[in-house]
């Protein structure tokens, strides 16, 4: 129906056209609505949007800044959105639009601010607490000009300002006074600066500690406290100064369950033989023993620590010893030995923010030992979780030979252990896991173990393990942003520097770790401390065991049930760097690699600028591994780097099936698979120099010696090749820069039977 009324008007029209009766029709009025704005922010630049106004066939754009009078044209664009360019941070603009067309124009659009503020990455805070009081420091903020400091009780909504300035004239630092003990409060810091908006950190809650029942002024208070408190008494103690302990002796407190408030005073001039505290499973913060205090060690003390022989769950933050501990022997050492600056067993304990700068040192010089847990802060760990802890004291263990295969703590060949910070955190009966992260080993902290008459050794065919490293010996867990410094300086000589056979008789060092076996894994760790080994033990052919060195970890092992359902182990290095120099000498027989000794996954890690230097009998050296051995999925390298100079010499001066140099890994034992492969199109890299005097076959620019005959191996892969550059030499090849032909013949040194095994690597342009 509404077809033929169209047509019928149409005939219409036409027959008055033709009456000669023609009227033009009225122009219709052009109607147009305001449009409705919206604005988002992208970095100096506002992206107005707007829905289209019907009629409209243009759209006029105007800006200003808030506190100014006039508008300006941005534009007249045709379409939604517009993106109105050119303005400045820390500035407020208006924006306002109105439609257009032919002569007509729309009332203009609401008024939309935009205030052009930043974003500051969140400050990153700490605290700690004590008696009426709550310290916070903060990490400075790129850009920020100044600081507030927040707090409020946990039940309130009313936060409170506590300061406000730029930071470095408090060193990063506050405390907030007044509070009220044992109350709970919630505390923020604010990033800020002009044109950013106000950025605050994750807010820290903390409760303060409860009034004390016991105030300390004095060393004989102090003494006398000591030898009265119980696990049973729960109260609160607190120093009120300095304490002077010149001239007294103490007794070590039997057990303690309460709370010592050390309020950043310190004990001062003590010379004890006894920790303050045999054990303890309550919570001691802000505490310093001196360095103007000494702890000797008895001989036949099995565990010692200057602040606690044995922890049973208890918490330590800000807790700092500044003391030697020293252990010396004048005979055979017949029992375990587990010593720590600070602890020397903890089990299930916390720390935070402790410390030491005191010497720890077992001088055994002229005498032999059974196990040891040795480390700055704790001797030996069950389960330990750890955040923000430093060493700067060196560590030190000297004797004639230890035997690593005795009993520490009740478990069978549990081995020597020695960390700048950690001796052992390993819980061998049940599942659970050590936490460490941000722990730092200072350059001061140099890490000492020194075996001189290797060959005193008895000749047992039982596993034997020396774990030495920067921040721990050996440990099952997680490490998270550590760092290392300090030098690590290991000998296990004959006396007359002769070659020495020991059966299953280990060393495993690295720069964050000796050894990480079952499940010891590291995510963004750094070394730059140089390692040094020197040992002469070596190995008969039927009961063969090797050591292993690394620039984070030498030793990194699985069993099989560690392995996750996709094929990924859980002992791995992701995103770590070592800078640290490797040295190995002797007439001993090493495996050693830029971040792992053996075995070990690995993604983005960086081997950076140093020197990797072996001399020894037979082994395997790598710019990341030196061998990788077992199931390839556990064993994986993506995006991995080396610019390291690499040497690896035979005294012998001749080629052998056991001993190879790769500029990424030395030796490949045999699993079909893949490795050295592209993570996120990032292909692994080879930038540094890599040659051997005395071997030939078993040198290669990727890898050393690729064992496997005839199975299905891959290195690289054809869309993101090993890129690779710098130099190479062997025996028969002076060191030159790699060309093409270089590559094509030695990518790998020894290779396989077969044809079934490639390598994808290119020269780099």
């Amino acid at each position: 129906m509404k077809r033929i009324i169209l047509l019928m008007s149409g005939i219409a029209l036409i027959t008055l056209s033709l009456c000669g009766c023609h009227k033009e029709p009225p122009t219709p009025e052009i109607v147009l609505s305001a449009p409705v704005v919206s604005a988002t922010v992208d970095g100096t630049s506002v992206v107005l949007k707007w829905q289209a106004v019907t009629n409209a066939t243009s759209y006029k754009v105007e800006y200003k800044e808030s506190s100014a009078a006039e508008y300006s044209v941005a534009g007249t664009p045709t379409y939604s959105p517009y993106n109105v360019t050119g303005l400045e941070y820390g500035h407020s603009y208006d924006f306002r639009v109105k439609a257009l067309a032919k002569d007509v124009e729309s009332e203009y659009s609401q008024v939309v601010s935009i205030s052009l503020e930043r974003s500051f990455t969140p400050p990153v805070i700490t605290t700690s607490f004590g008696i009426s009081f709550i310290d916070v420091k903060w990490e400075p903020v790129e850009n920020a000009t100044s600081y507030k400091v927040e707090h409020k009780p946990s039940m309130e909504a009313t936060w409170i300002t506590d300061y406000t300035g730029n930071g470095e004239d408090a060193g990063y630092t506050f405390k907030i006074s007044g509070l009220s003990g044992g109350v709970t409060y919630d505390v923020r810091v604010a990033a800020l600066g002009s044109g950013y908006s106000d950025t605050y950190s994750e807010v820290a809650t903390v409760t303060t500690t409860a009034e004390p029942s016991t105030m300390i002024s004095t060393g004989a208070q102090l003494a006398t406290w000591l030898s009265s408190v119980t696990i049973d008494n729960r109260d609160v103690a607190a120093l009120a100064n300095d304490i002077d302990m010149s001239g007294i002796t103490i007794t070590s407190a039997p057990s303690f369950g309460g709370t010592l408030e050390g309020q950043g005073f310190a004990i001062k001039n003590l010379k004890s033989s006894a920790p303050l505290f045999l054990t303890n499973s309550g919570a001691i913060n802000n505490l310093v023993i001196d360095e103007s205090c000494e702890f000797t060690v008895p001989e036949g003390t099995q565990i010692f620590g200057a602040l606690v022989a044995s922890d049973q769950r208890g918490t330590y933050t800000l807790v700092k010893n500044k003391a030697s501990v020293t252990y010396k022997a004048t005979k055979d050492i017949t029992d375990q030995l587990i010593i720590g600056g600070l602890i020397g067993k903890l089990d299930g304990g916390q720390l935070r923010e402790c410390s030491n700068s005191g010497a720890v040192k077992i001088d055994a010089a002229g005498f032999n030992h059974r196990a040891v847990g040795l480390g700055g802060l704790v001797g030996y760990a069950g389960v330990i979780n750890v955040t923000n802890c430093t060493n700067r004291g060196p560590v030190t263990l000297i004797a004639d030979y230890g035997k690593a295969n005795s009993t520490l703590e009740g478990i069978s060949n549990a081995g020597i252990n020695v960390g700048g910070l950690f001796g052992c955190a390993y819980d061998y009966g049940t599942d659970n896991a050590s936490y460490f992260e941000q722990c730092v080993n200072e350059a001061e902290g140099v890490v000492t173990v020194s075996y001189t008459k290797y060959e005193a050794l008895p000749d047992e065919n039982k596993s034997c393990y020396v774990s030495v490293g920067g921040i721990l010996g050996r440990a099952r867990g997680s490490m998270k942003k550590c760092k290392n410094f300090a030098p690590i300086n290991v000998t296990g000589t004959s006396s007359d520097r002769s070659e020495t056979k020991r059966r299953n008789f280990t060393f495993e060092i690295g720069g964050i770790a000796g050894a990480g076996r079952w499940a010891l894994c590291f995510e963004s760790c750094s070394n730059s401390g140089a390692i040094s080994f020197d040992t002469d033990g070596t190995y008969d052919s039927n009961e063969r065991q090797v050591s292993a060195v690394g620039g984070i970890c030498g030793w990194e092992d699985y069993a099989v049930d560690e392995i996750a359902e996709d094929g990924s182990a859980d002992l791995y290095a992701y995103y770590c760097k070592n800078r640290g120099d490797i040295t190995v000498t002797g007439h001993g027989v090493t495996e050693v690699g830029g971040i792992f000794g053996f075995d070990g996954k690995q993604i983005g890690n960086e081997v950076i600028d140093c020197t990797i230097d072996y001399t020894g009998s037979k082994g395997y050296v790598g710019g990341l591994a030196g061998q990788l051995s077992g199931s390839q999925d556990a064993y994986v390298i993506k995006r991995s780097s080396c610019s390291a100079t690499i040497k690896a010499e035979r005294y012998q001066g001749d080629d052998h099936d056991y001993f190879a140099v790769g500029g990424l890994v030395g030796g490949w034992a045999g699993a079909q698979g893949s490795c050295l492969l592209a993570r996120e199109d990032v292909p692994c890299s080879f930038s540094g120099s890599v040659s051997s005097t005395t071997a030939a076959a078993s040198v290669g620019i990727v890898v050393g010696f690729l064992k496997g005959d005839n199975k299905p191996i891959r290195f690289g892969d054809s869309d993101n090749p090993i890129r690779v550059s710098g130099q190479y030499g062997n025996k028969d090849i002076a060191i030159t820069p790699i060309t093409a032909d270089l590559l094509a013949e030695h990518a790998v040194g020894k290779k396989p039977a077969g044809d079934q095994w490639s390598i994808y690597a290119v020269l780099a342009q």
